[in-house]
């Protein structure tokens, strides 16, 4: 699995950021100056201030998809878990590939070569926003409890509530342990 990028390295980024921002408004007046205010190094501050990419820019025009196609993928990745339906990476994969090949498809005798093994782990080290979650199943014990008696015996239970404080069944609704709610 590949390595996480450290907060460290994005706090770095951000200080370059704001080091070269400065630099431009002439806040300091030489690189060395800033370098030394933002507790950065003097060299990559100086190349940056050059024109010169870091490493994640210049590795771009590697990536297999787009930076909107992968910021599209990552969108539609969280709007999916939001409603309930997390995406497997597998899942993620199928999708990327499908974005690679609509791209692709005006281009005639061209094959892409398919996403790496680690693709879909690099795609979310480079979305930190989105996570991987272990999903559980229902512990053995609880689908073992569920019989066709314990169910009959709480509708039941359930009725007899409902008549003793002449609550209507339109007014009746269920939350489940996910967050989905519907009416019974």
């Amino acid at each position: 699995m590949p390595r996480q990028r450290k907060a460290e390295a994005l706090e770095v980024e951000q200080r370059l950021a704001i080091a070269l921002e400065g630099l431009q408004k002439g806040e300091w007046p030489t690189v060395y100056k800033a370098a030394k205010a933002m507790k950065v190094s003097k060299d990559t501050l100086a190349r940056r201030w050059k024109g010169k990419k870091s490493r994640v820019e210049a590795r771009e025009s590697q990536q297999k998809l787009t930076k909107a196609e992968e910021k599209v993928l990552a969108d539609w990745i969280t709007q999916l878990t939001a409603t309930g339906h997390p995406a497997r990476h597998e899942f993620i994969r199928e999708l990327a590939e499908e974005i690679r090949q609509k791209r692709h498809i005006d281009i005639r005798d061209f094959e892409l070569i398919p996403l790496g093994k680690s693709w879909v782990q690099q795609f979310l080290k480079r979305h930190p926003h989105l996570q991987t979650v272990i999903s559980r199943s229902i512990e053995a014990s609880r689908i073992k409890e569920v019989t066709n008696e314990v169910v009959i015996n709480f509708f039941e239970a359930l009725e007899a509530c409902l008549t003793k404080y002449q609550i209507s069944w339109e007014n009746v609704y269920n939350m489940d342990e996910t967050g989905n709610s519907c009416i019974i």
